[in-house]
């Protein structure tokens, strides 16, 4: 492959290196493989934008990477970047699927060796990737998948404006809370998926996981928000900034005003659970910790695949 793309190349002439990563994504995004390996392939992309941009102060420092692939044993940064350009401008649909697939063999069978399992010959890589491509195939053609409404509207996920956050929440099924702050550029601030108490019906977790999720917001200090959840009725009552609750469950609505009181600016609004997918699965995940989980400034893995789906709509 690598061969024919350099054939190409001279008859076509310069690539485009600048071609905008959203291209490139998009592309991904699009391809015929299961979500895990579109995950792979957006994460290794998002890997090796930032060794780029710190490329300039280790000019002469070059790894390995796709060697299985393109049959090269070396490639600097920039070459490998090259090369995905080249596959997904100059092949076909299929040829890049197959693409896909192969980097993700590789970077599977890598760590199954790691942990001590099977070295499979490299000399059968090319065959494997057909055959898991083939059966994932077969097995899409044979799912029977019912289609949306005409009338149903889905929202996506919108950053919010410049030097503003967004804190989307959302309480599970599994008496579970989940949260994300994310800036104007879509990247996370903070996240959390925390494990809740017994309640009696939605209105309750929803509104436990609004408090749980300002609470954290306070903690890490993001004073100018946004706050958005999928549930109407909690919405409504949070967004009216009342001293006090007559309500069932009015303790917790005075402490989620009490907590607004402290911001320096707020702005309250209703999603569509489309648009609050993210802390959606992350209250679903809190059924597996002990407690919660905070993460920092980086993507909670039971989130990526969502994350990177409101990257794309958004």
């Amino acid at each position: 492959m690598a061969k024919q793309l350099k054939l190409d190349d001279c008859k076509v002439g310069e690539c485009s290196t600048q071609r905008a990563p959203s291209q490139i994504w998009t592309k991904i995004w699009k391809a015929n493989v299961p979500n895990k390996i579109k995950v792979f392939a957006w994460r290794a992309g998002e890997l090796l934008k930032r060794q780029l941009a710190s490329f300039a102060r280790a000019k002469r420092r070059q790894f390995y990477m796709l060697c299985g692939v393109v049959g090269l044993h070396k490639m600097s940064r920039q070459g490998v970047l090259h090369l995905v350009e080249e596959v997904l401008a100059k092949r076909t649909a299929e040829e890049i699927d197959l693409f896909w697939v192969t980097c993700w063999q590789i970077w599977h069978q890598r760590n199954t060796v790691s942990r001590g399992g099977v070295l499979h010959h490299p000399s059968r890589l090319n065959q494997r990737a057909m055959d898991y491509l083939r059966e994932y195939h077969d097995a899409r053609d044979h799912l029977v998948v019912t289609g949306t409404s005409p009338n149903e509207v889905t929202q996506a996920w919108q950053p919010p404006p410049c030097l503003l956050y967004k804190l989307n929440f959302d309480g599970g099924d599994s008496l579970g809370y989940g949260a994300v702050i994310r800036n104007d550029k879509g990247e996370v601030m903070v996240a959390v998926s925390a494990k809740g108490g017994a309640v009696s019906d939605s209105e309750e977790v929803e509104a436990l996981a609004c408090r749980k999720a300002l609470e954290v917001t306070v903690d890490t200090s993001f004073m100018d928000l946004i706050i958005e959840g999928d549930n109407a009725a909690v919405m409504k009552i949070v967004a009216q900034f009342q001293q006090e609750s007559y309500s069932r469950i009015g303790l917790i609505y005075e402490d989620i005003w009490c907590l607004l009181a402290g911001f320096n600016s707020v702005r309250v609004s209703c999603v569509r659970r489309s648009a609050n997918n993210v802390a959606h699965v992350l209250a679903k995940h809190a059924r597996l910790v002990e407690n919660e989980i905070v993460w920092m400034e980086e993507d909670p893995p039971p989130a990526v695949e969502a994350l990177y789906l409101d990257a794309i709509l958004s």
